[in-house]
């Protein structure tokens, strides 16, 4: 496990049940890794560990169902733009036309808004990824859907000024 664990620091987890653990504390060989034992990145995810609790592990998935809804409700509004939606928890991929894919992209960098880019379904580089950290709220979402609805709507006006010439 990584990305959440460290809330933005790089961090990486092990998990294994207490058997396994006993076992290579045993054989004297231990599993080590460049960034073992930064202080910042420990402390991080110790933060982190910390803070989730059941009641907050609920919070993180009503915010992952809060993104799918609203994802389908771009989806429904721009069926030509989205064209496929995939994803769990806090991680989306939302496909969008091919034509306008590197274009939404970088217009949502204009926006403020960082996104992953990368391959879709058949191998075109398409989807952006939506991959928020844990601390996400629910006005953040929002922010996020209402500028891809700016940038949608910024295309699909310049698109419409070039056919009607």
């Amino acid at each position: 496990m990584g990305k959440g664990i460290g809330n933005g620091i790089p961090i990486g987890v092990v998990l294994a049940t207490e058997d396994i653990f006993e076992s290579l504390l045993k054989t004297n060989k231990f599993i080590f890794h460049t960034y073992g034992g930064n202080l910042l990145s420990v402390s991080s995810g110790i933060g982190v560990l910390d803070t989730i609790t059941p009641e907050y592990i609920q919070t993180v998935g009503k915010k992952g169902d809060y993104i799918k809804d609203k994802a389908h409700e771009l989806q429904r509004k721009y069926p030509s733009i989205v064209e496929y939606i995939r994803g769990s928890g806090l991680i989306w991929g939302i496909e969008i036309n091919e034509d306008l894919a590197k274009f939404v992209y970088e217009e949502m960098r204009e926006e403020g808004v960082l996104m992953g880019f990368g391959l879709g379904k058949y191998g075109k580089k398409k989807t952006l990824r939506i991959m928020p950290p844990l601390c996400l709220d629910f006005k953040d979402i929002d922010e996020i859907f209402v500028k891809l609805e700016v940038v949608f709507n910024k295309k699909r006006r310049s698109l419409n000024g070039i056919r009607s010439r």
